[in-house]
């Protein structure tokens, strides 16, 4: 749905006159963005996000996506960004959600294969 929204939005911001329509020069102009946005930014991304998915399983790759805002701010802390207080509380509070999530999800996992074994083994047995 995303892209279908924004081609909904720029339609109706077009024809209600709240946008001019870019010019053939400029669209040109802006090819080049266009590109890096499509081939790396889009195509690359959903393949090794994929990728991550099948190698990581879905709950530990859904769990990358909190980190976006992480490594940007730490980007901008390397470009000369000088973050306050509160903003590296945010991002130590992020990172540790994200550590505590994956150790409990994996404790609960290894909680239920000890459970399920017993009764696997009596199957086998029978």
């Amino acid at each position: 749905m995303g892209w279908i929204s924004i081609a909904v939005a720029t339609a109706v911001a077009l024809a209600a006159g709240l946008v001019p329509a870019p010019s053939g020069h400029a669209l040109w102009s802006a090819t080049p963005q266009i590109a890096y946005l499509a081939l790396p930014g889009a195509f690359l991304a959903v393949l090794t996000w994929n990728g991550a998915i099948k190698l990581l399983g879905p709950q530990n790759a859904v769990l990358f996506g909190n980190l976006i805002p992480v490594t940007t701010f730490a980007i901008e802390i390397v470009r000369g960004y000088r973050p306050g207080a509160v903003e590296l509380g945010g991002a130590a509070l992020t990172i540790a959600a994200l550590v505590a999530n994956n150790l409990l999800a994996r404790r609960a996992l290894r909680f239920e294969q000890a459970e399920a074994a017993p009764a696997f083994e009596l199957a086998e047995a029978a």
